[in-house]
């Protein structure tokens, strides 16, 4: 805008200086009247409105108007022209910029989906754990002696029969129960013998004394039997022995030898 008043003012200064076929006589007092004129009109872009006020004015030839008026034009349109490619320039999203506001939607809509898939994944781990977890509580063992069995000396035990051995914590083949996790077990150990002999038999846990079961009768066969409440870690291993007696058969005729060992309570 600026340089077109410039522009203005220099055509106005050569009109000033030169007689165009004697039409035009402009003083000083026109010149700065056309020059505020045109500023004004470059402001309002009303030209029209004014052509007549300046031609009568300033004694300009009308072909000096039309000229100025068509210079004015080009001007106000190249500059809608730059208005036009600058707000275009100036919008938010291009066809790249939106194609990537597109993508990175997408990867975040995945993502939240990953998380959700994770989340749920977790839940069932846990469930599975949970689950896991109550199946290894369950220990239980309980075993006896299928025929009368001969005890030298501190043999051990070798109960032979599983009526039960859910965990599969007693081993047949060693006489012994391996503790597979920790915990409160009940130890229950039965026996029996023959009239007029007695017998003492100990609980072990790896190598130690936890307890004695005794039995001996004069007149009947009878059968002494030991409860115990201990706590075991695991991979603790629990077997029972001879220690001492008169008798070295464990009967079976009247009354079973058995060995129960139930986890009651998992630490």
């Amino acid at each position: 805008m600026y340089s077109m008043k410039v522009f203005i003012r220099i055509i106005l200064s050569i009109l000033k200086r030169k007689d165009l076929n004697n039409n035009v006589k402009l003083s000083c007092n026109s010149f700065y009247i056309f020059d505020n004129v045109a500023s004004l009109l470059l402001v309002s872009g009303s030209y029209l409105n004014h052509v007549k006020y300046v031609v009568h004015t300033c004694y300009i030839d009308f072909s000096i108007v039309t000229i100025m008026f068509a210079i004015n034009i080009c001007f106000i349109t190249c500059s809608f022209l730059l208005l036009t490619t600058q707000s275009k320039s100036a919008e938010p999203l291009g066809d790249s910029e939106g194609s990537r506001f597109v993508y990175e939607y997408k990867l975040m809509e995945r993502l939240i989906h990953l998380e959700n898939e994770n989340t749920q994944l977790a839940e069932r781990l846990a469930a599975l754990e949970t689950a896991q977890s109550k199946t290894k509580s369950r220990v239980s063992a309980h075993l006896r002696l299928s025929k009368t069995t001969h005890l030298a000396n501190t043999d051990r035990v070798m109960y032979d029969i599983e009526v039960s051995n859910i965990g599969g914590a007693y081993s047949l083949n060693e006489g012994l129960f391996d503790t597979p996790i920790s915990g409160i077990y009940l130890i229950h150990v039965n026996t029996c013998l023959t009239a007029a002999k007695w017998i003492d038999l100990d609980i072990i846990k790896d190598g130690g004394i936890i307890g004695r079961v005794f039995s001996g009768d004069s007149a009947y066969h009878n059968c002494g039997s030991m409860l115990l409440s201990v706590y075991l870690k695991s991979h603790e291993k629990v077997w029972i022995n001879r220690t001492a007696g008169s008798a070295t058969n464990l009967n079976q005729d009247h009354g079973w030898n058995t060995l129960t060992i139930v986890l009651i309570e998992q630490y």
